[in-house]
C-alpha cells in the first residue's frame, strides 16, 4: 500500500504546501487489500482537474455584461395575511399553534375550510382586496366598489331543521340542486355523506365580501380616517 499522505502545493503560496489524504491508499488501509487504481488517476491528477477551473470567469462575464440579474419583479401584489393573526384579532385572545384544533378554529372563524384558505382560487378572505386573473395566472387589485362589507344579516344562514327531502333543500333557497358542486361524497354504514358547496345558502367571507372587522384589519380599503386601531384592540405603552 502507498504512502496516504501527500503534499499538493498551494497556489496562494509557493513556500507553503497542503496536506492532502490520498483516498485510494486510505481505502487500501481500511479494507486491508489493495484496490486497483485506474490508471489516470493519480495524486497528481486529483489536483489538475481542480487546476482547470477558473473561478474568476463568472465575475468577468458579469463585468462584461454577459450575465444580468432578473429585474426586480414590479407592481407585486400578491400577499395572503397570516390567519393566526387574522383570527387571534378577531377574537382577542391567542391561539395555540400546536393545538391539533387551531386549524378547526380557524376554519371556523373565517369561513373557510382550512384546505381553501391559501389559494387565490378559492376567493380566500386572507387576500381581501385581491383577486385571480385565471388568464394570466396572476393577482390583481380590487377597486373600492370591488368591495363589500357585510353585516350580521348578511351571514345568517336557513334553518336546515326542516329538511328531510333533497327537494327541501331548493326550498330554502339552495339554486340547481342538480347542478350543485359536491366537493366531499363517502359512504358510512349505508349512508351517503354529501359536502355541497352552497354558496346560495348564505353568504360567507371572502377576498370580496367582508366584514367590517376584517375590512380595517387587512384590507387596502379601510374606513376609519386618522390614527389606526386595530378592531378588539388598543394602543398601549
Amino acid at each position: 500500500m502507498g504512502d496516504i499522505q501527500f503534499f499538493v502545493p498551494d497556489s496562494a503560496s509557493q513556500d507553503s504546501n497542503v496536506l492532502s489524504i490520498d483516498p485510494y491508499a486510505l481505502v487500501e488501509a481500511l479494507l486491508g487489500q489493495k484496490v486497483n487504481k485506474p490508471a489516470s488517476v493519480g495524486s497528481d491528477s486529483l489536483q489538475s482537474g481542480y487546476d482547470d477551473l477558473d473561478m474568476k470567469i463568472e465575475a468577468r462575464l458579469s463585468r462584461e455584461g454577459n450575465m444580468r440579474p432578473d429585474s426586480p419583479p414590479k407592481d407585486v401584489r400578491v400577499g395572503a395575511a397570516n390567519p393566526y393573526s387574522l383570527v387571534e384579532a378577531l377574537l382577542g385572545r391567542n391561539i395555540d399553534k400546536f393545538s391539533i384544533n387551531s386549524a378547526k378554529i380557524i376554519s371556523n372563524v373565517l369561513q373557510t375550510d382550512y384546505d381553501e384558505l391559501f389559494d387565490m382560487k378559492h376567493c380566500s378572505v386572507l387576500f381581501a382586496g385581491l383577486k385571480l386573473n385565471e388568464k394570466e395566472r396572476k393577482a390583481e387589485k380590487l377597486s373600492d366598489k370591488d368591495m363589500k362589507i357585510l353585516n350580521e344579516r348578511d351571514l345568517m344562514t336557513p334553518d336546515l331543521s326542516g329538511v328531510q327531502l333533497l327537494d327541501d333543500l331548493e326550498k330554502i333557497g339552495l339554486k340547481d340542486l342538480g347542478k350543485t358542486r359536491v366537493k366531499v361524497a363517502r359512504m358510512q354504514n349505508g349512508k351517503l355523506h354529501l359536502m355541497l358547496h352552497a354558496d346560495s345558502l348564505g353568504k360567507t367571507v371572502s377576498n370580496r365580501e367582508v366584514t367590517m372587522s376584517i375590512n380595517e384589519l387587512v384590507s387596502p380599503f379601510r374606513m376609519q380616517k386618522g390614527h389606526w386601531i386595530p378592531p378588539n384592540s388598543s394602543w398601549r405603552d
